[in-house]
Order: structure tokens, then sequence, then C-alpha cells
């Protein structure tokens, strides 16, 4: 059986992205449940509907 994993969406920059992944390990470690990251712009978060990034991550 594998580890549960969730899957997030967060910005496209150092600053949106780095903290996420860092928690996330720190996360993992606790509780071993892995968090995928994607990245969008802040253009790609204006443009997209949110309804349709909320079905489609944790």
């Amino acid at each position: 059986m594998s580890s549960p994993k969730l899957k997030g969406m967060t910005w496209s920059h150092p600053r949106g992205y780095d903290p996420m992944v860092a928690c996330s390990a720190l996360w993992q470690q606790k509780t071993g449940i892995a968090i995928e990251w994607d990245k969008r712009s802040l253009q790609d978060f204006e443009s997209f509907p949110v309804e349709e990034l909320a079905r489609a991550y944790d």
C-alpha cells in the first residue's frame, strides 16, 4: 500500500514555492503524508477559474 499524498497549487516564485516545499518536508516527517506542489504564475491564478483549481487540488 502506498503512502497518502496530497496535491497543492502555489505561486511559481521562490517566495511562494520554496516555503511550501520546506513545510511539506516537515509535514511528511511528522505524518508520513507527502504533499506534491504544482506551480502557476500570478497571471494564471488571475485568469483561471478558482472553482476548477479547487476541484483538482487538495
